[in-house]
């Protein structure tokens, strides 16, 4: 009797070790991650760190072809400091498949196609993410290496006082709004959407006519001053959009011309106070400058004054 309690004892644990040598493990970084930058408002992840939380698919091959053992989908994952861990553990066989992903987890996700995304309320401060395995797991390969890339575009304020700038009291001048909005007053920007993580592209559900932020920056003359807001990647077309400025209580408005927000980038528009006035760009000429998530630079469209 003994001899078979151990024999049914190793059976146990060899099927276990099995299983274990046969899991998925996720590997992840975030594909352009920007490193730090001083800027007010929104703020990029830039790494996971414990406890973050990611919701993963998996398919055989294409998205939604059925893998063998596998029945949890929007399945989430744990970052535990050093790997992730899977509420549901993934077993694989010797069929290749593919894993989606998308951060931050949101337990109520049932399509990986209409993720919901918003930049309302505390959400504006959602570093949006997406991703799929570079490679094919099975058995043979069970670490999934899934790059993570921002969902969202950044929209960037850039003042730039210059020493002859001052308002009417003794303190530096203010920025407290910034508004984008549509010139003809129709609802053109959008508040909400689903995010298709097979692509990045997020579909826009709440539409808007205007999106406002509130900085309360205090403009010192001795440096620069970024406000940083994410906004759903959009096609701009020419006389659409308009950007309100409140400085010390004045209004400044300026058209944006017609431009690709891209899901990744960020576009810094930057003006120069000078005097009792602001002004688009800095001594350069240079009023607006496109850089994907990661630093890189590349001079691109120039606005004007609303009329």
């Amino acid at each position: 009797m003994m001899a078979m309690s151990c024999a049914c004892t190793n059976e146990v644990e060899e099927l276990s070790t099995k299983q274990e040598d046969s899991s998925l493990k996720i590997a992840t970084y975030i594909a352009n991650s920007e490193g730090t930058r001083s800027s007010d408002g929104f703020v990029s992840k830039t790494q996971f760190k414990t406890n973050d939380e990611i919701g993963l698919f998996l398919y055989k091959g294409t998205w939604g072809t059925s893998y063998v053992g596998v029945s949890a989908q929007n399945n989430k994952s744990t970052f535990k400091g050093s790997s992730w861990e899977q509420a549901t553990p993934y077993y694989l066989n010797a069929d290749q498949a593919h894993v989606w992903a998308y951060y931050p987890y949101n337990q109520s996700v049932t399509d990986g196609k209409k993720i919901p995304v918003s930049i309302e309320g505390d959400n504006a401060n959602t570093d949006y993410m997406y991703g799929q395995t570079k490679q094919t797991v099975s058995v043979l390969n069970t670490v999934a290496e899934i790059p993570m890339k921002h969902a969202m575009s950044q929209f960037i304020i850039r003042m730039k006082p210059s020493p002859d700038y001052h308002n009417s009291g003794s303190t530096p001048g203010k920025l407290t709004n910034v508004t984008v909005k549509s010139k003809a007053g129709s609802s053109v920007l959008f508040k909400t959407g689903e995010l298709d993580i097979t692509t990045g592209t997020i579909t826009g559900k709440t539409s808007s006519q205007s999106l406002s932020w509130t900085p309360n920056i205090l403009l010192e003359t001795s440096e620069n001053h970024d406000y940083c807001a994410t906004i759903f990647p959009k096609v701009v077309a020419q006389n659409e959009l308009v950007v309100e400025l409140t400085i010390d209580g004045a209004k400044y408005t300026f058209d944006i011309p017609a431009i690709q927000w891209n899901k990744g980038y960020r576009y810094i528009y930057a003006f120069e106070m000078k005097a009792n006035d602001v002004v688009i760009g800095g001594e350069d000429g240079s009023n607006v400058t496109i850089e994907p998530w990661k630093d890189s630079a590349q001079n691109d469209v120039e606005l004007v004054p609303s009329k």
